[in-house]
């Protein structure tokens, strides 16, 4: 259109159908609405999550086009913020993550009719599956049409944007005590063992001593040192530590965790039955 999407006017949208502007990758254009049944809005939240997925776009709601894809008309459609907000929680509830979605109403000379502009960002936060029933799927598009992702797509795409484990971040967190007994990946002979989980990221597991197992998991389970142990829960053995780090920011902790004695402690342990 010439203009940023926020500046875009009713004029500028019209303005398509006069240069016969066909649809492409990152522009697509609805005649109505977007249904309200459930093919409906499937159809929403894969048109949104496959422009989240490519490059970021914009569709518009109310311009036809031909059998070649151009713009041809501009029947507009009727506008309201109950619509406004239905395409945006149709959205959130089908796209997973939710992707950043704008709604934006260019009404014409009758202030109920216009056209809405979906404006979709590129997304570092793919890829983005629409649900379909129990299953889900990761649009992109394809020029002007959508296709999705196979298994091993859906990893490519994955692992740049999540995973933020760099060759010099082992040897970083080795060389530091405070974050030797906690965050460390690789085994004690310093073969790195590795595996890769359904989402492609990248797992690092060690074995740790008995010793560094109880005053760690002591003082994380109660907040106390090996000395309070008493005090607390018995320390439990810890096999394996698992970690993951995530270009967000965000990351994840795991230990598998053996029973053991509890002793006269009340609280229920890992493995326990119901009371």
């Amino acid at each position: 259109m010439g203009v940023p999407v926020s500046d875009a006017t009713h004029a500028h949208v019209h303005a398509l159908i006069n240069g016969a502007v066909p649809e492409d990758y990152d522009l697509d254009f609805k005649r109505e609405l977007y249904g309200r049944n459930d093919g409906a809005k499937r159809a929403l939240s894969g048109d949104v999550a496959a422009m989240a997925n490519t490059s970021g776009g914009l569709i518009i709601l109310g311009l036809d086009e031909d059998e070649h894809g151009d713009a041809t008309a501009a029947p507009e459609a009727e506008l309201s913020d109950n619509e406004k907000r239905r395409m945006l929680q149709t959205v959130a509830a089908g796209v997973s993550p939710a992707p950043q979605l704008d709604v934006i109403t260019r009404p014409g000379t009758d202030p109920a009719r216009g056209f809405y502009l979906l404006a979709v960002p590129r997304s570092n936060q793919g890829p983005h599956a629409d649900l379909n029933n129990d299953s889900l799927r990761f649009p992109r598009r394809n020029g002007s049409t959508t296709v999705y992702l196979s298994q091993p797509e859906v990893r490519a795409a994955w692992r740049p944007s999540k995973l933020n484990c760099s060759p010099t971040l082992i040897p970083r967190l080795r060389s530091s005590p405070s974050s030797r007994s906690s965050r460390t990946w690789g085994r004690d002979d310093d073969r790195h063992g590795s595996h890769e989980d359904v989402s492609g990221a990248d797992s690092r597991t060690q074995p740790i001593d008995r010793q560094r197992q109880r005053n760690q998991l002591a003082a994380r389970a109660g907040g106390h040192g090996t000395a309070d142990r008493r005090r607390s829960r018995p320390a439990q053995k810890s096999t394996w530590l698992a970690c993951h780090l995530h270009a967000t920011g965000a990351g994840a902790f795991a230990a598998i965790v053996d029973r053991t004695d509890r002793g006269d402690s009340t609280q229920a342990g890992i493995g326990d039955p119901p009371p």
